[in-house]
């Protein structure tokens, strides 16, 4: 099924693909030239899947144009937290493409998720920042500075980032892939189905074997043991 949809999404005439919001983008030349965009020196590379770029992504955006939200989607990929640590995270770091000519986002959101064990995917929410301003390179590579950091202690989780952008005035945000996996494969979900995949939950849709992540990278600092997150804790409690 995926590369069922992969071929149809590739095969969206270029005419009709710049009035109707698309799944998925092969980048041209100069998107797959993205530069880097430098990090805090003040923390440390907790967690990176910013190598390997895959010549494409996937779309991540909250369309905020009217009568554009069945297209609403959003990616997420995983990571671990090594046993016996626990991870302050202060920086997201992701790496994206927009249309040509189009962008950038003014804000976007950002979600950490526990690992659903059973759904073998994102689950509970446990941090949500959105909205949230990020320094964008100007070509879709953004890093983001959370307003506080956020504790996790050891385990898996997911990470998903989304642009809120208009399609008529900006276009779209692609979050582009990785030729590499670590841990489970990134998935996406749209809700309402406006794409015609049926991923309406998060599932493994726009991910293939040639580009089975996306690209992002967790900086901060980490210590030994658990760390109680004393709000994780009260929002459990309520």
């Amino acid at each position: 099924m995926t590369s069922l949809f992969l071929l149809l999404v590739f095969a969206v005439d270029a005419a009709c693909a710049q009035f109707t919001p698309v799944a998925t983008k092969i980048y041209s030349s100069e998107n797959f030239l993205n530069p880097n965009e430098d990090s805090s020196p003040n923390f440390a590379s907790l967690y990176d899947q910013n190598d390997g770029l895959g010549f494409g992504g996937i779309a991540s955006q909250d369309f905020i144009d009217i009568g554009f939200s069945q297209f609403n989607c959003r990616g997420a990929d995983d990571f671990v937290v090594p046993v016996d640590y626990y991870w302050s995270i202060k920086e997201v770091i992701v790496s994206g493409s927009y249309d040509e000519d189009e962008g950038p986002a003014q804000t976007h959101s950002i979600i950490f998720y526990e690992h659903d064990f059973e759904m073998n995917g994102p689950g509970v929410i446990v941090f949500c920042f959105d909205p949230i301003f990020g320094h964008d390179d100007g070509f879709g590579k953004i890093r983001f500075e959370l307003p506080q950091k956020i504790i996790l202690n050891e385990g898996k989780y997911w990470m998903s980032v989304q642009a809120h952008l208009s399609f008529s005035q900006s276009g779209q945000w692609f979050w582009s892939w990785r030729t590499s996996q670590d841990n489970d494969s990134a998935v996406w979900r749209n809700p309402r189905d406006g794409f015609s995949t049926l991923c309406t939950t998060f599932e493994s849709c726009t991910s293939s074997s040639e580009y089975p992540d996306l690209m992002f990278a967790l900086r901060g600092n980490f210590g030994h043991g658990s760390h109680v997150n004393k709000m994780l804790r009260a929002a459990r409690d309520q």
